[in-house]
């Protein structure tokens, strides 16, 4: 069977490396081999439940566990940035079982709290994420809101997509178990799940016909 090959630069912690990988083949599997290979297990590795993910420099794309570099677009010369999370933190095997709902949610973009169920739309341009009144969506009526920052993240919607930033959060912000550093922004996709808070709710979000 003939596989599909790319050199992309791969970045784990403080360590790179220029690699020709594999584009079919599952993140989950791709990335510990890669990391054995090129001696940079550590703990990570001997953790029973760790888990990696991936984040596409440029595009901002987050690369799931469950997801080939393919799928993700990655093609010869991208940077791809891994990183370690714990299972527990985002549940990987749901992120595309959960089900769209029809009516007026299905044309706009919103987030759905994972846990109640509750929804917030996407409005305009910009929609501010976090527990003061003046954020558009307001997450203070959720379980575990006491580590949402009051302005936490902010959600920008571009012509080529729904973008990310967050918003110097004192807890942090994790989109697909990946923690994205102060003020860092990345690419929302369609059904992706995004921690605000370590501990803190978990919402889906959804790109609508407007995605």
């Amino acid at each position: 069977m003939f596989m599909e090959y790319a050199v992309i630069t791969l970045t784990y912690q403080q360590q790179q490396a220029d690699l020709e990988t594999p584009l079919s083949v599952p993140l989950f599997m791709l990335a510990p081999i890669v990391l054995e290979t090129m001696h940079w297990a550590d703990q990570d590795l001997r953790q029973e439940n760790a888990r990696f993910v991936g984040r596409l420099q440029g595009s901002g794309v987050i690369i799931r566990p469950n997801e080939t570099l393919a799928q993700a677009g990655v093609v010869d010369g991208d940077v791809v940035e891994l990183t370690a999370v714990q299972s527990h933190s985002i549940d990987f095997d749901r992120i595309l079982n959960i089900g769209p709902v029809s009516g007026i949610y299905s044309a706009q973009a919103y987030l759905k709290s994972v846990e109640t169920g509750e929804m917030f739309l996407c409005r305009g341009k910009s929609s501010l994420v976090g527990r003061s009144p003046e954020c558009a969506i307001n997450l203070s009526r959720l379980p575990g809101n006491d580590v949402v920052s009051r302005r936490h993240a902010n959600i920008v919607r571009r012509d080529d997509g729904y973008w990310l930033t967050d918003e110097n959060s004192a807890n942090g912000t994790i989109v697909d178990g990946f923690t994205l550093n102060p003020k860092e922004t990345v690419r929302l996709r369609d059904r992706c799940q995004i921690q605000f808070g370590e501990d803190g709710p978990v919402l889906a979000f959804y790109a609508g016909e407007s995605g």
